[in-house]
């Protein structure tokens, strides 16, 4: 349901289907009839849920209440969901305690499963994720063809996701470099004198802060390999490049934008270098 409000909220009817471990807790969108799913078997509310074309996803895999060592795995009555396609996504992020799970990450990326983030919200958002003060409780950013409903359920069952938790971006290669690249520009400015150090500036378009690792043969006159580049905001760099001319190149690793077990993000940053 579309509601007509100055958010332009979209309403997906939904719900949860919490039984005792090994099957969990999993939730279910694009419902119809959400009283379908009560059934004593968990299996046939999964079947339920199938039968009315819903998304269904994995809730907190690593929550300690279920798992004490906070290490998320697969049960096998899990494997036996995915096979039958019952099965489709898997939280990454959730705004509790247990609210990042990089082997989660990794079970989406092994499984096909698309990658989720949620705030599991329990109080109020504001209170829990500072939201009224620049924070924000964790969220997933769907890759869709537009803001409908329909593109929105295609990207979720093709996978076009990336969590967003905190400054943390955690999801498929392709999908996270998307939004980083999205996020990131980098501004040279033309050469001064016979210099072959450049000034040039990081733009960052985007509410998240960046952690950056240069990579490259190119460093820097004002500052280690390590930048923080601050939301909404600019980062001022003096690269030393070789001639002062043509293209500015900087390779860095992304330390916040997670694409698989405790492997981050590789991007380049590229411009022209303007002629004097």
């Amino acid at each position: 349901v579309r509601a007509d409000s100055e958010f332009d909220l979209m309403v997906i009817n939904g719900a949860e289907v919490t039984r005792d471990m090994p099957y969990g807790h999993i939730n279910a969108i694009f419902l119809s009839d959400a009283n379908a799913l009560l059934t004593e078997e968990p299996k046939q509310a999964m079947k339920a849920a199938k039968a009315q074309g819903a998304f269904v996803f994995l809730n907190h895999p690593n929550w300690l209440p279920h798992v004490s060592d906070g290490i998320a795995r697969l049960s096998d009555y899990h494997k036996d969901l995915i096979a039958e396609g019952l099965l489709q996504g898997i939280e990454v992020v959730n705004g509790t305690l247990d609210g990042h799970s990089e082997h989660a990450l990794q079970i989406a990326l092994d499984n096909n499963l698309t990658v989720m983030g949620t705030s599991d919200i329990h109080g109020l958002v504001d209170w829990t994720h500072n939201a009224g003060a620049g924070g924000h409780r964790p969220m997933t950013l769907v890759l869709a063809s537009d803001r409908s409903e329909a593109a929105f359920k295609r990207a979720l069952f093709d996978g076009r996701t990336v969590a967003w938790s905190y400054d943390d971006l955690l999801g498929r290669e392709e999908h996270v470099k998307a939004v980083v690249d999205a996020c990131l520009t980098l501004e040279a400015e033309p050469a001064v004198r016979d210099y072959t150090v450049i000034s040039a500036k990081i733009v960052n378009t985007c509410p998240v802060n960046f952690t950056l690792l240069n990579q490259g043969e190119e460093t820097f006159q004002n500052t280690g390999d390590v930048l923080n580049v601050k939301r909404d905001g600019e980062t001022a760099v003096a690269v030393r490049t070789k001639t002062g001319k043509g293209q500015m190149v900087l390779t860095v690793d992304v330390l916040n934008a997670q694409i698989g077990f405790r492997k981050a993000l590789t991007t380049r940053l590229v411009t022209a270098i303007p002629a004097q």
